[in-house]
């Protein structure tokens, strides 16, 4: 497919690779342990496996970030496609019986590096699409990946209480070719190339040094280093659900519930992002997504009851729900065509900076300190971050707006 993207087509095929992508995302993340378990591998391994799987996506993030900037010679659809590709045999190899609890715990690793990076190249295909004309709303359709989310986490916590973990696998797989398929439905970014961007500039008007780019902005990077502190409650959460869950007496199914609460109060302020950014300056959402993020982790820290951990999670609109489309337009704003994804590559990597510390932590110290004391001092550094985080969004955002690159 050639030429210009329509403002239709561009729109409903995003929403349908957003949605899918985060679908996968509550496979491969949030009922993980509960698959590995069943494998027979232990928290600590379980713990291992995120840390490797987290530190290898938090390395390769930057590669991938300048590749979507330049898109030379791979587009970050066909980066994505490869990437479903890999997880679609990874996960198929953890299903032989028999297999190592070695072998497992090694291939999560490659599984957790390969989904924590596929919003990088999923949020680039985006930005690409939107600064040549593409009318494309990131925060509906990452909306909609939420209510699948959130439909997902149900459905799977009941069919895992009522066959078993292997569930997880089979869904795994079948979102895996449902992306892959979708993906190549999307036109390529060449072929969507704006009257005013020749090929060759839109190659060449990137700065592919990351040194570079941090010297250039020291208080942004002020704010990724606060946004990975308050990400390690946030990922331990997230990777350790089960183990919360069972916690305060509860189940499987209530962790589908949980997760499908969280996804859910995501929408209504994903849907009004677009909306709440025109009303409200970028920095003070962030500023409240920083907060909304406390806020969450405190409840989840304090409840004593699974009714305590609903609560915290019906938080989730003013934290991550305001986070993943504010650091897209943030990086929009702020950063010019070839710095752009570089911007919003490192702080979706704030996820696993966060994923790696709290792995590491919470899968050494869980049967240790037990779940309470860990998540006790994993809030304690989240406040430190989001400490940082307000005051380099107070510096950074009195930064002259780049418009120069916008077409």
């Amino acid at each position: 497919m050639t030429g210009k993207i329509t403002t239709k087509n561009a729109m409903l095929r995003y929403c349908f690779i957003q949605l899918l992508l985060w679908s996968q995302f509550c496979c491969c993340t949030s009922f993980a342990t509960v698959y590995m378990n069943g494998k027979g591998v232990s928290n600590a391994l379980v713990g291992v496996a995120f840390a490797i799987g987290n530190l290898l996506a938090f390395i390769i993030q930057p590669m991938l970030s300048s590749i979507a900037d330049r898109g030379k010679k791979v587009t970050v659809t066909q980066m994505a496609i490869l990437m479903y590709i890999a997880m679609f045999i990874l996960e198929g190899i953890t299903m032989i019986n028999g297999i190592p609890i070695i072998a497992v715990t090694l291939i999560y690793s490659l599984i957790f590096m390969i989904i924590q990076n596929t919003p990088v190249v999923v949020n680039g295909l985006g930005i690409y699409y939107m600064d040549r004309g593409a009318s494309i709303n990131y925060g509906v359709s990452r909306g909609l990946g939420s209510v699948f989310f959130s439909f997902l986490s149900l459905l799977l916590g009941r069919l895992v209480t009522l066959t078993s973990y292997r569930t997880v696998a089979y869904a795994q797989i079948i979102l895996a070719v449902a992306t892959m398929l979708a993906l190549t439905l999307m036109p390529t970014p060449r072929d969507v190339l704006s009257d005013n961007i020749s090929p060759e500039d839109n190659a060449n008007n990137s700065d592919t040094s990351y040194i570079s780019f941090i010297k250039r902005n020291p208080s942004f990077m002020l704010y990724f280093l606060g946004m990975g502190l308050i990400m390690i409650l946030y990922n331990f959460y997230n990777n350790f659900t089960i183990n919360v869950v069972k916690n305060v007496g509860a189940g499987s199914e209530e962790m589908g519930v949980l997760l499908a609460i969280a996804a859910i109060a995501e929408v209504p302020a994903m849907f009004a992002f677009d909306y709440l950014s025109k009303k409200f300056p970028i920095k003070n959402l962030l500023i409240l997504s920083s907060i909304g993020f406390i806020v969450r982790g405190s409840l989840m820290t304090f409840a004593v009851g699974v009714t305590g951990l609903y609560m915290s999670s019906a938080v989730q609109f003013m934290g991550f729900a305001l986070f993943m489309p504010g650091m897209v337009k943030l990086s929009d704003k702020y950063f010019g065509e070839g710095d752009k994804n570089k911007a919003q590559g490192l702080l979706q990597s704030t996820m696993s900076f966060g994923a790696i510390i709290g792995s590491i932590v919470g899968g050494s110290m869980i049967d240790v300190i037990g779940v309470k004391s860990v998540m006790g001092v994993m809030l304690i550094v989240s406040v430190i971050g989001t400490i940082m985080a307000v005051f380099a969004l107070e510096k950074f955002c009195g930064k002259k707006v780049v418009t120069e690159n916008k077409v």
